[in-house]
């Protein structure tokens, strides 16, 4: 398989930056993941296993280190409003404008994946509600949080659904906090935050709190 087939297999191009070229390849596994297409289960399999060969093709062709420290560029920041949520008892916050919908737990049909991909292991669920598909994202291992048992005390769980690439994906969270408003002035930017999904912080009188970065979910 040449570079330029292995470029349009994961629907990217040369010119894409390291971090556009891992979030189409990574939303591809999860469009193609066979625990979506039970009907035909083995064709998806081989799809993906098409996806992760080009990807790899294409990393190895790729210098990645300067990819890398040429993208990590402090974001522009503006005024957010934010759903504010607690997850192993701290608090953390997302874009209000990503948020689809939130449910309870108890109210989505969830089947727990046979599959885990390595590029996109804290895909725990599929879950269904009212014919829409949700894929569950295990947001507390991702954020390295104490784990807990997934269906334990399950009436008091919510699910917070963004949108995502088309996507619905599905964060397991244990209460809302409530919603908020934060000036630029009282967000901070941390390039070396231990957590990669979260560089930016909003401060109130007694806390700060992590902005979870659902749009590069795919691409870190």
């Amino acid at each position: 398989m040449d570079l330029s087939q292995c470029y349009k297999i994961i629907n990217a191009s040369p010119n894409d930056s390291l971090t556009d070229i891992k979030r189409k390849y990574r939303k591809l596994l999860l469009i193609y993941h066979p625990d979506l297409h039970k009907e035909n289960k083995e064709r998806a399999q081989e799809i993906t296993k098409q996806i992760i060969n080009a990807y790899e093709i294409i990393i190895k062709s790729l210098d990645a280190s300067k990819k890398i420290k040429l993208e990590e560029k402090r974001p522009t920041v503006e005024e957010l409003n934010l759903l504010i949520f607690q997850i192993s008892g701290r608090e953390f916050g997302i874009k209000i404008s990503l948020i689809d919908e939130i449910v309870r737990l108890k109210d989505l049909t969830l089947e727990e994946v046979s599959i885990i991909y390595k590029d996109i292991p804290f895909v725990w669920a599929i879950g269904e509600k009212e014919n829409k598909v949700i894929i569950m994202w295990n947001l507390q291992k991702q954020l390295n949080l104490k784990e807990t048992t997934i269906f334990s005390d399950i009436a008091s769980h919510y699910v917070v659904i963004v949108n995502l690439d088309d996507m619905k994906i599905g964060f397991l969270i244990e209460k809302i906090t409530g919603v908020m408003r934060f000036s630029p002035e009282n967000i901070t930017f941390s390039s070396s935050s231990e957590i990669k999904i979260i560089k930016n912080f909003v401060k109130t009188e007694d806390k700060e709190i992590g902005i979870i970065e659902c749009e590069n979910l795919l691409s870190i």
